[in-house]
Order: C-alpha cells, then structure tokens, then sequence
C-alpha cells in the first residue's frame, strides 16, 4: 500500500487517462506522471508532508503497474448490433426510393437518403448480392476467368484474407470440384497452375476488390486491401499456413432449376452418404464432404478436414469411424472433437448394415431417418426436395427392378446412378419434366 493514498489515486487516474488516450509508452507516461505529482505537490496536493524519495517510488509503482498490467476499456461500438443488421437490411430499400425520389438508382443518393457513407452503403449492398458496377465488370471478363470470380466470392463472400492451395483451385476452376481428380496427369496440373497465374492477374487487373499473389504451392487472397510486397507477402503466407493451415475452396451455388437432374448438390450429396453406407472407406478428406454438408455444422470445419488426412495415412484399425473416434480423445478444442464425433458416429450409423441386403429404398429411408436430408431439403431447397421424392419413388424403383437378381443391390444401384448422370451429358437420359416432378413438390405433400 502506497505511503500517501491521496496522491496514489491521483497519478493512478492520471495515469490510466494517459494510456487511454495516447497508448503505452513507458519513457512517456513516466515523464508524465512526474510532471503530474509535481503539479498536484504543489497544488491541491501542498501539505501532504509527501517526501522526494515517496514521490519517485510512487511514480514508478504506478507507471511500471499501468504499462505491464493496465488493460484499457474497449471503444464502446457506436452502433449496437441491431442497429447494424437493421442498415444492412435497409440498403437495397435505400437503393430503391432513391430511383424513386432522386431519380436513379446510385450509391451516392441511397447513401445520403439513409445518413450513411458511401463506402458503409456499397458495402451492406455487395454483401447481398447488389452490385451493379462490379458485376458489369464481372461479365465483361472471359468465362473462365468469370468462373473464378465467382469461385473467389464464394469462398470470400466477406472483406477478409486467406491462403488457397493453388492445385486445388485449379481443380474448382477446370474440374469444378474441391480437390484435384485423381486421374488428373501431372502434366495437366502443371500446364493449369501456368494458366491459373494468368488468371489471377487478369482477376487484379479487373478492380473488382480481390487481390491475389501466387506463392509457390499456394495464392494468398486478400479481399479489400492490397499485399504491401511479394517478400512480406511470402512471409505471410507461411505464417498463415503455420497458425491457421489453408481455407477450403466453396464452389457457387447453382439453383437447382438451372442445373441438370444428376448435378443437383443435394441429390449428390444424397448419392454420396448411401456409397458411405455401403462402402465406408475413404481415399481424400474431399469424400467426406457431402457428410458434413448434410450435417450442416456451424463453425468452421477445415480442422477436421486435417484429422481425416491422418486417420485415411495411418488406416490404424481398418475402420475409419472407430480410428476418428480413437483421434477425437485427443483433441483440445470442444468443437472440432465434438464434430469429429459427430462424423465418427454418422459414418458407424450409416454402415451398421452394410453386409445386409437391402432394398435401395430401404436404404436410402435409412439414410434419411438419421441425415435428416429430406426435411433439410424441403425447407431449404424445394426443387431439390422434388428431384429427391422423383429419385426415391421413381428411379430407385425402376433401377431396383432392372438389377432384382444381382448381388449387393444398392450398390449396384449406385453405380448405374453413375452411368444414367453421364447419359444426361450426353443427352441419351431425359430428365423428369416439370409435370413429372409436380407429385413430389412441397405443396403436395409426397408420402415419405
């Protein structure tokens, strides 16, 4: 406890006054708070009977004390939470009674009809799609290079910053997939990673916010701001890859009106967890997506993406659910042991009757009763819903009966799924019209 309370709590108040305002610097509060007591011994502080030698030890207490320990308040935001979300949400209202009120449609007018700065207006605008001048640019670039435009917004869909691997967004480029094919030859990859940096600069070149600098085996991608330097760009992209591993490439979604029956994501990802139930054996962390998709997690789960990698190298037990589940134990972070968990358990529910016969409809009830996929389908993707009630009623049926005498059925089913998705590319499978998929919309409530 200090020998004079009095002149302690002053400097102290003094000295956190200072820190809030100018930062810590220890040369410069200390020189402050001698200043301070020096004021307050001859002020309001005369009398105190407070000695040379107390004063310094006073000064260095609480100077030493601010700058080791002293954590200033946060800024309180000037706007709440709610308040932000309600602007974001109001933008393209803005946008709206400006063409109405002001006779166009800009950012300028909807910026000053709402209070707000152009940039916090065009901002809340992107983030929902409403770009005018930046989609014009956009279409103007050649298809290839538009698709990765579309890839990078995917991925980035907010300002932020990040490392890709540049193999894998050759394969989302060219393949429009995840991960590089296996089939893919090496000289196909090098010729790609060649024309991708072209790409890239053409993606610079456009003004259309991305940023990107291809390093080695990797691109660094910042959205909103500009790397200072390939050196300093280099050492970040190590630094990024050493703290937080890379970010998994999301494709752009397509409405399932605009794709073909076999290229819909949620009947795929359907297709996909029924092989998982029969053939519960990976080769790439990639065919463990469509599992996760359906599972819709919440937080971020490239983490895991790193755990199914050692578990798919060691192949310790043979069965990739229980070795997952062995790896889990040892994970510090709840969430990715709890979802390593959740994959672990998904992956040991589905297979639980993988050596029994079963019917494909039978199969894919079973899929559902523990994905839940139909139910997600039905509120999230109507016309998805309706390809899958088409999927289960009509093609399974037809399929089962085609393959009744072969062994393993469901698997065999899945494998003419295979060859009916390269037939609709060729144009030698039709797809159910709009009157054949009208039983198994939403509205009518198909019986599954």
């Amino acid at each position: 406890m200090s020998a004079n309370p009095e002149a302690f709590n002053h400097l102290r108040q003094a000295a956190y006054r200072f820190v809030q305002r100018y930062g810590k610097d220890g040369r410069q509060l200390h020189d402050h708070c001698v200043s301070v007591l020096a004021s307050w011994r001859e002020g309001d502080g005369a009398g105190s009977g407070l000695t040379d030698a107390e004063a310094s030890q006073i000064i260095e207490d609480v100077s030493r004390w601010t700058i080791n320990r002293y954590n200033p308040p946060q800024r309180k935001a000037e706007r709440s939470r709610e308040e932000r979300a309600a602007a974001a949400i109001a933008a393209p209202a803005l946008l709206e009674f400006a063409a109405e009120v002001l006779g166009k449609a800009t950012v300028r007018k909807a910026a000053s009809l709402g209070g707000q700065s152009k940039t916090t207006v065009a901002r809340h605008l992107r983030q929902q799609g409403i770009a005018p001048k930046r989609q014009k640019k956009i279409q103007a670039l050649p298809s290839r290079v538009r698709w990765l435009a579309e890839i990078l917004d995917a991925t980035f869909p907010n300002d932020g910053e990040d490392v890709l691997m540049i193999d894998q967004l050759a394969a989302a480029v060219w393949d429009r997939s995840v991960a590089p094919l296996p089939e893919a030859a090496r000289s196909t990859l090098a010729t790609r990673r060649k024309k991708l940096s072209e790409y890239l600069s053409a993606i610079n070149n456009a003004g259309i916010g991305f940023h990107l600098v291809a390093a080695g085996d990797a691109v660094a991608v910042r959205r909103g701001r500009r790397f200072h330097g390939l050196k300093d760009t280099v050492i970040w992209v190590d630094d990024q890859r050493r703290r937080r591993g890379t970010r998994g490439i999301v494709l752009p979604s397509v409405h399932p009106s605009q794709c073909s029956f076999w290229e819909d994501r949620w009947l795929k990802d359907v297709l996909a967890v029924l092989r998982i139930s029969r053939r519960p054996y990976f080769t790439n962390p990639a065919e463990l997506e469509p599992l996760l998709r359906l599972r819709r997690t919440a937080f971020d789960v490239r983490p895991l993406y790193h755990l199914f990698e050692i578990v798919i190298q060691r192949g310790m037990s043979g069965n990739f659910d229980e070795d997952l589940e062995s790896l889990a134990k040892r994970i510090h972070d709840p969430n990715i042991r709890k979802a390593a968990n959740w994959v672990s358990h998904d992956i040991s529910m589905l297979s639980l009757r993988r050596d029994q016969e079963l019917h494909p409809i039978d199969a894919f009830d079973e899929a559902d009763r523990h994905m839940n996929f139909m139910t997600q389908a039905r509120e999230k993707a109507p016309e998805s819903y309706a390809r899958l009630g088409y999927f289960r009623a009509v093609v399974l049926k037809q399929l089962s009966q085609e393959l009744d005498e072969m062994p393993d059925q469901v698997w065999q089913v899945l494998q003419q799924c295979k060859r009916l998705a390269e037939m609709e590319k060729r144009g030698e499978w039709v797809a159910p019209s709009g009157a054949e998929l009208a039983p198994y919309r939403v509205e009518n409530e198909p019986p599954f």
